[in-house]
């Protein structure tokens, strides 16, 4: 071991305390002892099996389906337009545009409030309030009247609605290990297609109803009341009933309780790394962030790769009517580019699983979309042609996740994580505030530009992410070369005693000892030299 002491794996639960190894390295070592028990690692093992076991039964289905409802709630809007929101709101010109873009301005206004809180309030209140309260402002899209009604229904949306994707990211990095969270981002955000095949089919339901057509109300009014109500139970049911931090969750035993911080050595500084709030640290990482170029490179390619979300969001029922299919048969054909956005995500684990790269998985399907592009784009074919390319072009949303998971996965400590976190919430709703702005009124319904700027953002986006795999596979072979041993993550049935690594506790930022006071301060991927980046 070259005279060098292995790191250990410090336990942070106050509750828990950890029996010192003797000077012979034997005795107790490589137990964990609470409330005068003790538990060996086979046992804390087998309840690391147990911990993910509930968290993907209970919290995960729970952040699919708020998911979905951010989706469905932001999106109802290109369903309304096809069933007279614009002409009863008598929008003209670019106003649905605009109305559709200033719900990522209110995106950008609840941000840094939103991230505020997530530091002092718990995960539960603030998913629970931000929901509920998102859906009572969906159902007072119902009530608008005029353009600047929807304006600032559409605004109070995107304010209350901007807590979850910072929230999830907290969630996943709290609740999931590195190689854990790709899968389980991947999973949630597949639920946007979810929401297409949902909102396609409710409309159409609305539409063919006798009873919802001779309603006083109209029937994009109903629709907006009943995902609104929805949203609003399902807010509740986050803050009151699903746990949303396996270490204080009564779902969990005790000894769950004690296992799930510990499932793996990033995992388990990331969560002390959350606890500690040393400012001072957390600033000097940020600014180390502001001198990282993936920083810059992710701006670039989330704000290229939302360009084309936002305005196929926006239109995307204009789009499928545009072909030359009529209003009823357009509904139902969104439950296409749902299902195919679910595919798209089955198939991005799959290929990034495979290559071992979630970057190469983006750049694969990012092409089928690009091909997808340039299909709508053809004026040669038929509208059957295009709607197949409007299908394929949903394959692109998971470039998308690829960007975002490198935030939690690639990135060392909170405060630089916090740093691209926000950076990349800026870029997402930069692009999707500049998507619905390319539809130009006046080339209704073809939208040509449109269609030109989504093949070249496409282009750029998988730009981006073939500069991340070069750059993360750069700095990988440099620390290789110089000797630095990669970090060794927790197995089955292994104690931190028995984690055998020859990084220092310089090297690592941890100091050897199982307080918590001792760990000195989860460092950043730069500085942890036996850090190695995800491709």
């Amino acid at each position: 071991m070259d005279g060098r002491p292995s790191r250990q794996l410090p336990r942070v639960l106050s509750s828990t305390k950890e029996v010192p190894p003797s000077d012979s390295g034997h005795g107790h070592g490589d137990a964990t002892v609470t409330n005068n028990s003790v538990y060996s690692p086979d046992e804390i093992h087998r309840a690391n099996k147990r911990v993910l076991l509930k968290t993907d039964l209970t919290v995960l289905p729970l952040m699919c389906v708020i998911i979905m409802l951010q989706y469905l709630d932001k999106a109802i809007l290109s369903y309304a337009a096809l069933l007279g929101l614009t002409q009863d709101l008598q929008l003209i010109s670019n106003e649905y545009s605009w109305a559709a873009s200033i719900y990522y301005f209110g995106m950008l206004a609840g941000l840094p409030i939103w991230w505020l809180l997530l530091q002092r309030v718990s995960l539960a209140a603030v998913v629970g309030g931000a929901v509920s309260i998102w859906g009572a402002v969906a159902m007072c899209h119902a009530a608008c009247h005029d353009y600047s009604g929807i304006l600032a229904a559409r605004f109070f949306l995107g304010f209350f609605e901007a807590a979850i994707v910072p929230a999830f990211i907290i969630l996943v990095g709290r609740a999931y290990t590195k190689k854990e969270t790709i899968s389980r981002t991947a999973i949630w955000y597949s639920f946007n297609g979810v929401a297409l095949i949902i909102g396609g089919g409710v409309s159409h339901g609305l539409l063919t109803s006798r009873s919802a057509a001779t309603a006083s109300v109209a029937i994009w009014r109903q629709l907006y009341l009943i995902l609104g109500g929805i949203t609003i139970f399902v807010g509740l049911l986050a803050a009151f009933v699903v746990p949303l931090d396996p270490t204080r969750s009564r779902l969990y035993t005790e000894r769950e309780r004690i296992a799930a911080p510990y499932r793996d050595t990033h995992l388990a500084a990331s969560n002390i790394a959350q606890e500690t709030h040393d400012y001072r640290r957390m600033l000097k990482d940020a600014a180390e962030a502001l001198l990282d170029p993936r920083l810059y490179i992710i701006f670039l390619g989330l704000t290229l790769g939302s360009i084309p979300n936002g305005g196929v969001t926006a239109y995307s029922l204009q789009l499928i009517s545009g072909f030359g299919f009529p209003v009823g048969q357009s509904l139902l054909l969104t439950l296409a580019p749902g299902g195919c956005q679910v595919v798209s995500v089955i198939t991005f684990i799959g290929v990034a699983l495979f290559t071992r790269s979630r970057a190469i998985g983006g750049i694969v399907l990012l092409a089928v979309a690009i091909v997808g592009a340039a299909l709508m784009y053809s004026a040669t074919v038929g509208k059957a042609v295009h709607m197949v390319g409007y299908t394929l072009l949903n394959f692109g949303s998971p470039a998308v996740v690829a960007l975002y998971s490198f935030n939690s996965a690639a990135v060392g400590s909170h405060g630089k994580r916090v740093v691209f976190a926000v950076v990349a919430q800026v870029a997402y709703a930069a692009g999707n505030i500049i998507g619905p702005l390319t539809f130009l009124a006046q080339e209704t319904p073809v939208y040509r530009t449109a269609k030109i700027i989504i093949i070249a953002t496409l282009c750029g986006a998988a730009l981006s992410l073939a500069l991340i795999y070069g750059i993360h596979t750069f700095w990988n072979m440099q620390r290789d070369k110089a000797g630095y041993p990669a970090a060794v993550e927790v197995q089955s049935g292994q104690s931190k005693n028995q984690i055998k690594e020859t990084a220092t506790p310089e090297e690592s930022g941890i100091v050897q000892g199982g307080a918590a006071s001792e760990l000195q301060h989860e460092p950043t991927d730069f500085k942890d030299k036996t850090f190695r980046y995800v491709l």
